[in-house]
């Protein structure tokens, strides 16, 4: 079964949920073009002193990325699971 709206679930708890993913998934892709922005300035522009200070810039947003992609699955799962608890 696909769901297309909010209203195809059947547990209102995963209303809320499917909406927390949404955002999260839109945090997740301006965090994938903010990861872009800095690799491109630091591969074209960037002075050495720059780059220093961007590399643990870079790698905090790559930590924040793999996170929040983590967390999406678990959630997408949490949903899954409650959905079917639910119809049965």
């Amino acid at each position: 079964m696909i769901y297309t709206k909010l209203t195809d679930f059947q547990n209102p708890e995963n209303r809320e949920r499917i909406a927390k993913l949404n955002d999260m998934r839109k945090s997740l892709k301006s965090t994938a073009t903010e990861i872009e922005k800095v690799r491109i300035y630091y591969a074209t522009k960037a002075s050495k002193a720059e780059k220093d200070g961007l590399k643990a810039e870079l790698l905090a947003y790559e930590q924040e990325y793999y996170q929040l992609e983590l967390e999406i699955r678990q959630l997408e799962n949490t949903i899954r699971h409650s959905e079917l608890k639910t119809m049965r």
